[in-house]
């Protein structure tokens, strides 16, 4: 993708193009050592809000991690002694059974994939240690479970240099690194760092940044089948975390239409490419579901589905108290502010990943559970993360140029704290995990906040 072919002024994308890695390596640097901070919070608050001291703990931490603790335990995708012996009771319908006469597990393979070095090395550790006991036995001790959920810790952070890295193909190094900065510590992102990094989140993060890294890289310098085989990975990859993860696919289909319009036909071996590889990316998922269920493509999620697929909550899903995306997490506002400018600079790549965000969007309002159940914020666009940071840093590196520079930095800086006793309010409990509550009820509430999150740390 050339700067006439994007729509992107030239001299930015050149900038953007020249600019080494190493270049940014103390802002990297920077965020490493925040990734180290946001670790030791973790298990700061793992310690002091669970007292059970679990350290993964609800249906969704078990289930995402059971792939690869019953294969490197017993080598098999037969849950049964995972679930019995250290899960009994926790996973709603394990006690069912499968054509094939396994247990049933409705979540995706990917995290349980990108976790697995983690996960072999907790175990090395445990051996040497000489750990005994049923949660050794079955690969589920303290060492296992904090290494399970560094690892999707250590993917979120890979994730934010890449995002960095496509926001500086549209923008400034300031504004991308801003950008970044700013949406990792003032959106629901921070929580997922700091208290539910073994969630899918954070790996889902990942995946859809690296796909969408390698598919700036492979549309704008023209590539061919190994190319795109690779973006086709990435994009299976990510289908493999969060079944959604399918709809990213919209973006290689709008730059490869884009193309195929401009040149009078589709040139095959990219298409072959990212088919092929999206196949090998999503194969272990398949695989999976072959083994467990019996057939190569399954409804795992039985029971539940887009139920308001013709009547999506699209207002609901951005603007509830119940987990609206833009009233927890206002910093989205000027990202999506931004995507005017974006449309303008690089026009192609533009409507591209807004096609994408437009049927996450619909997605997500047409879910049964549009809040989807305990949510800090909407989890369920923390995947669009690298789009935001594109949509953020144009904003910032443009229209943001025309506003009172004390004006803006007031409304960001008023956006990031509103996120931050958010957070601690959810985590103290005066807002609800799962359900709806007053907006007004709660500004008042916020000079008991400290006391609050005090007597939540001490047990209370």
């Amino acid at each position: 993708m050339n700067a006439r072919a994007s729509g992107q002024p030239a001299s930015a994308a050149g900038a953007a193009g020249e600019r080494p890695w190493r270049a940014d390596g103390p802002l990297y640097a920077l965020w490493g050592a925040g990734a180290l901070l946001a670790a030791v919070l973790f298990g700061v608050l793992a310690l002091r809000i669970d007292p059970a001291r679990k350290v993964i703990h609800g249906v969704d931490g078990v289930g995402y991690t059971l792939w690869v603790r019953s294969l490197v335990g017993d080598g098999d995708l037969d849950f049964a002694d995972e679930i019995d012996r250290v899960h009994p009771g926790e996973l709603p319908g394990a006690d069912q059974r499968t054509e094939t006469g396994l247990r049933p597990n409705k979540y995706g393979v990917g995290v349980s994939l990108l976790a697995a070095p983690f996960y072999l090395a907790a175990r090395a550790i445990d051996h040497a240690r000489g750990a005994s006991g049923v949660e050794a036995e079955e690969g589920w001790t303290v060492v296992d479970r904090v290494a399970l959920a560094l690892a999707s810790l250590a993917w979120g952070f890979v994730g934010l240099v890449l995002a960095h890295r496509l926001a500086l193909r549209v923008s400034s190094p300031a504004a991308a690194g801003w950008a970044v900065s700013l949406l990792a510590a003032g959106t629901n992102v921070l929580y997922y760092f700091v208290r539910e990094p073994f969630l899918s989140h954070l790996d889902s993060l990942f995946a859809l940044a690296l796909a969408a890294w390698l598919t700036e890289r492979a549309w704008r310098v023209g590539g061919g089948f190994r190319a795109w085989l690779a973006v086709g990975a990435a994009a299976g990859l990510a289908a493999t975390v969060r079944l959604t993860g399918i709809l990213y696919l919209a973006v290689p289909l709008v730059l490869l239409a884009s193309d195929a319009k401009r040149d009078g036909a589709w040139r095959r071996e990219r298409l072959a490419g990212l088919a092929v590889g999206w196949v090998l990316g999503m194969a272990p998922q398949l695989a999976a579901w072959r083994i467990v269920y019996g057939s190569w493509w399954t409804d795992a999620y039985e029971g539940e589905g887009f139920t308001h697929l013709f009547a999506p909550r699209l207002l609901a899903v951005l603007l509830s108290s119940r987990h609206g995306l833009l009233a927890w997490s206002p910093l989205v506002v000027l990202a999506l502010a931004g995507v005017p400018e974006l449309l303008r600079r690089a026009p192609v790549w533009g409507r591209a990943l807004a096609a994408w965000a437009g049927l996450l969007w619909w997605a997500n309002a047409s879910w049964e559970q549009w809040w989807l159940g305990h949510s800090f914020g909407h989890r369920g666009f923390i995947c669009l993360f690298a789009f935001f940071a594109i949509g953020l840093a144009v904003f910032l590196d443009g229209p943001a140029r025309r506003v009172d520079r004390r004006w803006l930095s007031a409304a960001i800086a008023l956006a990031v704290l509103w996120n931050a006793a958010l957070m601690l309010a959810y985590l103290a409990e005066m807002v609800p995990y799962s359900g709806s509550f007053s907006w007004w009820g709660f500004v008042t509430s916020l000079p008991d906040l400290p006391a609050a999150a005090w007597r939540k740390a001490h047990g209370g």
